[in-house]
Order: C-alpha cells, then structure tokens, then sequence
C-alpha cells in the first residue's frame, strides 16, 4: 500500500518591502514549501479568509496600513496555533521584540531554518 506523500506546508510571507519578500519567498519555495505573498496585513487578511491552509506566518513587523503584530493578533483569533515568525530591519525603541524575531538583514539559509524549527515544533503539538 502506498501513502500520498503529506502536502508540502504553505507560508503566507507578508512583507512591504518588494525585494525581501521575493528573496524569501524564493528561499522558502527552494525548501519545497508552498508559499503565498502579501504587501501588508490588510492584504493578508484577505488572502488568509480565502486560503485557511496557512501553516505558518512570516512578517514583517512595520508595514503601512496593518503592522506585523495586528495582523498576527488577527490571525491567532481565528487560528490560535499558528506560528509566526516576526522579521524586521527597525528596532521597536523601548518595546521589546515579538517573538520569534529574525532581524534584518539576515541570511536566506536562517530564515529557512527558523521556519523549519516552528513547522517542527507545532507538528510536535499537533500529533
């Protein structure tokens, strides 16, 4: 008997910056993974209501419209065990960062390891 093998976990990478969303998007697709794009967390949140399979969100933490954490917080109501990867090249002054936090610039390399460590950690919980 054979088994389909699982479907390969979609990202949904939400960035305002053109170049860093392509570049991860890119690295993250490398790694076999299915990943969706957004500008910002208004686009997002769109994306996200037509396409429930989102296993795990990567953004950025200031965009215009809807910043990194209203979108997670938006998010995590509907679909409380997705994990986020916060990313950011601005520090957030006297706030501390969200966690987990990848600064940038950061390689493509780290980005795609911290991504596995959160599918592996919520597979963990999910089983």
């Amino acid at each position: 008997m054979t088994h389909a093998s699982p479907r390969p976990a979609t990202i949904l990478v939400v960035d305002d910056e053109p170049q860093v969303r392509r570049l991860a998007s890119r690295a993250l697709e490398r790694e076999g993974y299915r990943v969706i794009e957004a500008t910002d967390g208004l686009e997002a949140l769109g994306l996200f209501t037509q396409d429930a399979r989102i296993d795990l969100l990567v953004t950025d933490v200031r965009m215009p419209h809807t910043d990194g954490i209203v979108l997670a917080a938006a998010l995590r109501r509907r679909f409380p065990a997705i994990p986020v990867l916060f990313i950011s090249g601005y520090p957030r002054g006297t706030e501390p960062a969200p966690e987990p936090f990848l600064a940038k610039p950061f390689e493509m390399r780290t980005l795609c390891d911290r991504v596995r460590e959160l599918l592996d950690t919520r597979e963990g919980v999910d089983a």
